[in-house]
């Protein structure tokens, strides 16, 4: 992966102080990463064409930076960045990175986005309790059972289930601690006794043998084949090739992530009759509106019901 350096004073101040604005606003890990990878290299490619003041930042350089975007190639697998990348985390880090300059004084006016650059809402896929089981069905090891078990069945987002370790699965109690949550906040999930025999068959019959591929012993739940902690997008390779194996056309058109079945149970819950309370202790919401979303999707799936 490049990395990439910017020498510009004004451009390394801004940033900095950008950075610790992300950090106080307690984004994840994963997200304040991303920011800080895409500001580089936006920030980087704007030296390189010698825009020397964020001051002189015009639509035109967004365009011609998009332009370039395009054509790069993907540094984590063959191809080239997809729109979703592009929009959803290159440009809404810039978004975000001119709305704190304007913030600041640093600009006077906004930099508009052209509108293919303006990141939309989507709403999120949601697969069905019939698609969960096919996808189950089609898992080889108890490894993937264990990672669907982890977003579906515990209802945990793609960086929570990274940095499991051993000692926060507690088989014998029936529980799961999350000590890497969304605001660095923790939080205890109950877990159903399907969710503990995939564990403890993982645990026993296979993680053991994934461990001995290492050379440095991990606390890490979910391990690669090399014995080393499971990275989010492995996770979610995982994940497609499974929704593949399915050969379930709807299914695969879905383009299903974990955090998809983090959102599917959360709605299947709510299909089955679960309160509001459950569910925001479930997801770890520290604002009850988060969880209302699923309340509203139920709601609006019985009215369209009704019109049928």
């Amino acid at each position: 992966m490049a990395h990439f350096t910017i020498e510009n004073p004004q451009y390394k101040k801004h940033l900095a102080d950008f950075l610790v604005m992300i950090d106080a606003k307690n984004l994840s890990g994963g997200q304040a990463r991303a920011y800080k990878s895409a500001l580089l290299e936006f920030l980087s490619w704007l030296e390189t064409n010698q825009v020397e003041q964020v001051q002189d930042i015009l639509p035109r350089h967004v365009n011609l930076y998009a332009g370039y975007l395009e054509t790069r190639p993907n540094r984590r697998r063959e191809g080239g960045l997809s729109q979703s990348s592009i929009v959803g985390t290159h440009f809404l880090a810039i978004r975000s990175f001119f709305e704190f300059l304007l913030e600041t004084g640093a600009l006077d006016a906004i930099v508009l986005l052209p509108k293919k650059l303006r990141a939309k809402y989507q709403p999120r896929q949601i697969a069905t309790e019939e698609e969960i089981k096919k996808i189950y069905a089609v898992c080889e090891t108890y490894r993937d059972r264990s990672l669907l078990s982890c977003a579906y069945g515990a209802g945990l987002r793609r960086t929570e289930i990274h940095w499991l370790d051993m000692y926060d699965v507690q088989l014998s109690k029936a529980r799961l601690s999350v000590r890497e949550g969304k605001g660095r906040k923790t939080r205890s999930v109950v877990l159903c006794e399907a969710v503990i025999q995939d564990f403890k068959t993982y645990l026993n019959t296979e993680r053991t043998r994934y461990v001995e591929n290492g050379k440095i012993p991990t606390h890490a739940f979910l391990v690669n084949d090399r014995g080393k902690r499971m990275t989010g997008d492995h996770m979610n390779e995982r994940l497609k090739e499974l929704i593949e194996k399915t050969g379930s056309e709807e299914l695969i058109k879905k383009e299903l992530s974990l955090h998809s079945l983090r959102a599917s149970i959360s709605t299947h819950l709510v299909d089955r009759g679960a309160d509001i309370d459950f569910v925001q202790s479930f997801l770890g919401h520290s604002n009850i509106d988060s969880s209302h979303i699923y309340i509203q999707r139920r709601k609006q799936k019985l009215l369209i019901q009704s019109q049928k």
